[in-house]
């Protein structure tokens, strides 16, 4: 009896669709790291376009992300249906990100004028989603944001109007057919070495949609179970690299950072620990077992302080050139210290000369990569 014979069918493969994200404000490459990562985690293709009108902020992004369409352009001018005609990607987009100018709006300012054209580019994203079919936006900023409002004739912002204008933009982005949510976001909840809270408002199209935020997955030690514990900035921090000693340098520093540091040795240098002096305002330091505080544009005010131990063997240590009051009350601690400063932009180093920086680069996509996660998630699973 002859057996009987055994026919293969081949199942057609189904082509998956590659998904088109813009990233407007784009920098460096934080957020666009953050989406490319979580699109990797999901098995998803990504097909992008990133925008800035700073040209090194472009060209550094262009090194990150060389499989990216890049445009150096003014957001206030470009028109985002020739910016998409232009290559290729067609008028419907899935992810739309976008991280407007926040200076404007941050608590740090202390009620100084503001400029209008600053203030401007958070209505650009507004126009992109009129012009395109736009799925999906995720528009992030400090959360000062929601304090928006009218300005007096010097420019000043009115209180009792404060937050009018933020209103009338969620009901300027539902009335072009999204439902809206805003939340304020901590990084450090979700994985990243740093405490950054920001606003994000997640807005898809269509009415009555429901909208997914991200789990967290991190808690300060011990405060809720089934959570892990805060990463510290200790994890971030390149430690190879050697700093300077705060006497014989070429600039002294100014007395209020040297009596920020000295605050934070009395605290710190006792048990020998480095700490984080925070060059602000206020006058603290951090430990480095602590997420490192919200690092912002200028990247010059967090710093290292780490002491080191030195044998004075009885004589006084050549100091000239620095003044004696503060070497007396560094002495006082420790020894000799070291104090180096932290960079915020580290994957902005397209020259030579500023390659080497001391943070990780992969802190900046602590709440990028969670959220975009989550809104290609609901994309493949749900048509919007």
């Amino acid at each position: 009896m002859r057996a009987p014979s055994t026919m293969v069918v081949e199942t057609p493969t189904r082509k998956v669709r590659k998904r088109k994200f813009i990233d407007l404000f784009c920098g460096a490459g934080g957020s666009s790291t953050g989406a490319l990562r979580a699109a990797v985690r999901l098995g998803i293709e990504i097909e992008m376009l990133a925008i800035n009108h700073w040209e090194k902020a472009i060209d550094t992004h262009a090194l990150n992300h060389p499989d990216v369409h890049h445009m150096h352009e003014d957001l206030g001018a470009i028109d985002p249906r020739k910016a998409v005609d232009e290559i290729a990607m067609g008028r419907t987009i899935d992810i739309l990100w976008a991280s407007p100018e926040c200076t404007e709006f941050s608590y740090s300012r202390g009620g100084k004028p503001i400029f209008g054209q600053s203030r401007a580019t958070a209505w650009h994203p507004l126009r992109w989603m009129d012009q395109l079919n736009i799925k999906k936006v995720i528009i992030e900023n400090v959360s000062s944001f929601r304090a928006w409002g009218p300005s007096d004739a010097n420019g000043k912002p009115i209180k009792k109007r404060r937050g009018e204008t933020y209103r009338q933009y969620l009901d300027m982005i539902r009335s072009m057919g999204y439902t809206v949510e805003a939340r304020v976001l901590n990084a450090a909840d979700y994985g990243a070495a740093q405490a950054r809270r920001r606003l994000f408002i997640i807005a898809v199209k269509g009415s009555r949609k429901k909208i997914r935020w991200p789990q967290s997955t991190h808690a300060p030690a011990g405060s809720l179970p089934g959570l892990l514990p805060y990463r510290g900035a200790k994890e971030i921090i390149d430690w190879s690299i050697r700093g300077k000693s705060i006497f014989n340098r070429k600039k002294p520093h100014a007395q209020k950072t040297l009596e920020r540091i000295l605050i934070g040795g009395s605290k710190y240098w006792p048990l020998l620990r480095p700490f984080l002096p925070i060059l602000r305002a206020h006058l603290l330091a951090r430990s480095i077992d602590e997420p490192i505080p919200t690092v912002a544009a200028g990247g010059t005010h967090i710093g290292l302080a780490e002491p080191i131990l030195v044998q004075v063997s009885g004589q006084t240590p050549d100091f000239s050139g620095t003044r004696g009051e503060e070497i007396a009350a560094w002495l006082e601690i420790h020894a000799r210290r070291r104090f180096v400063i932290l960079d915020d932009d580290t994957d902005m180093g397209v020259d030579t000369e500023i390659s080497s920086h001391l943070i990780q680069t992969e802190f900046l996509t602590g709440l990028t990569m969670p959220l975009a996660e989550v809104a290609l998630e609901h994309l493949m699973s749900r048509r919007i």
